[in-house]
């Protein structure tokens, strides 16, 4: 990694940024056997790791009361992605996005992608007890299969915004230790991960489920939405400091889709919540 920065006043200044970064596959991937002609063979033992070039043009600002405007824009060029290695739809980029995962039994080092984006950030650092973090980011996310059609990633939700307030209410300094009680307020908003259309005609015909794979992640789950609450309490002593807290997660009780699945129960589709 390579970056530079250039202060052009005592305010603003502007950063550039290279990488270039690697990333071993899932561990069980390279341990996986499968037997050929009566011979034991571990068919993905010497694949290769991801790797992307990362470009990043930053910008930032220095306002009155402590608070900096920052927002950069990057791309991600990935290559020496594992993807299938007969023709299909299947990348290792979309790992993570559901609660199982599988693999094909042969894989290749030939998929690509590609990330790019612009992020925003405002902050504002502790100044008489307040103190606030927005971020927000505009992206786009695909990748390139076998096949070498390019499709939404799982996790193109295009969008993400971020907010965290708080305010810490400091008390009368004590001869032995100095007491405070600290409010944040989190809220999350996402774009909705994307995902594959179920095909339930074919589903139920087999009684297992069945996914349209012709038109992977063209479909996009509702946005994701989440409010958390924490009120802390710490006492700072000479030589222990000790923080009680309560933290409330999801204090709305949005539910949110996880994922869609068949149920060859009922032989419809069902969503899963987090």
């Amino acid at each position: 990694r390579a970056g530079i920065g250039y202060s052009i006043t005592d305010k603003d200044k502007v950063t550039l940024g290279y990488g270039l970064h690697s990333q071993m596959l899932p561990m069980e991937l390279y341990f996986r056997e499968t037997l050929v002609n009566g011979v034991v063979e571990l068919p993905s033992k010497d694949m290769d790791f991801s790797k992307s070039h990362h470009l990043v043009v930053g910008y930032s600002h220095n306002f009155k009361h402590g608070i900096r405007v920052k927002s950069e824009f990057y791309y991600q060029k990935l290559f020496s992605i594992a993807v299938a290695e007969e023709s299909n739809t299947y990348s290792i980029s979309n790992y993570g996005s559901s609660f199982t995962e599988s693999f094909p039994l042969y894989l290749t080092n030939n998929g690509l992608g590609n990330n790019y984006g612009v992020d925003l950030t405002v902050e504002k650092f502790l100044d008489k007890g307040l103190y606030f973090l927005v971020t927000s980011s505009l992206y786009q996310s695909f990748y390139t299969p076998s096949n070498g059609v390019e499709y939404n990633t799982a996790f193109n939700g295009n969008y993400t915004f971020n907010t965290l307030v708080g305010y810490e209410f400091k008390f009368k300094k004590g001869k032995k230790h100095q007491t405070s009680l600290t409010v944040d307020l989190k809220f999350t908003r996402n774009g909705g991960k994307r995902y594959t259309p179920i095909l339930l005609a074919e589903s139920i015909a087999i009684d297992k489920e069945v996914r349209d794979f012709e038109n992977a992640f063209t479909l996009q789950y509702d946005d994701y939405m989440k409010g958390d609450l924490r009120v802390g309490f710490k006492m700072v002593g000479k030589k222990v400091t000790q923080e009680w807290a309560l933290d409330m997660q999801n204090v709305t009780n949005q539910k949110n889709v996880f994922l869609q699945q068949y149920d060859n129960t009922m032989k419809f589709t069902v969503n899963v919540f987090e």
